[in-house]
């Protein structure tokens, strides 16, 4: 417990007065806000590709916890938000073998059980 009155609520101080040593101290399973949603779907702004490395640039999406990226609707990868990207929101994957050209790649945000729009797509013959 966190709190001064051991999860009994009431009408003068809910839960009671924190526990400041208890709150630092907890180690417990915190969960996100339910009340952060996500912003704006971004694009996708730009894509470079280098023998079968493939870097592409991004717009961030409010609140989003992470990122899966595909090439012609197959999944390149899942990328959580402050690994692997840099600050111009680029992130490198390697090329998928079985995909064809022309690739088409796209992104959606993903924040608990939401799920974004698709991003816009660009096309790299």
């Amino acid at each position: 417990m966190t709190a001064g009155n051991h999860g009994t609520f009431d009408t003068y101080d809910g839960y009671g007065k924190p526990d400041v040593r208890a709150a630092l101290s907890y180690s417990g399973l915190i969960i996100d806000d339910p009340f952060d949603k996500l912003g704006e779907m971004g694009e996708v702004f730009e894509v470079k590709i280098s023998g079968n490395k493939l870097n592409i640039e991004f717009g961030k999406v409010t609140n989003a916890l992470k990122y899966n990226f595909y090439d012609n609707d197959r999944l390149l990868g899942t990328v959580p938000v402050g690994a692997g990207l840099n600050s111009v929101n680029t992130i490198e994957f390697n090329l998928l073998p079985e995909v064809t050209l022309p690739h088409r790649f796209w992104y959606v945000a993903l924040r608990g059980n939401q799920i974004s729009s698709v991003s816009s797509r660009i096309t790299v013959e």
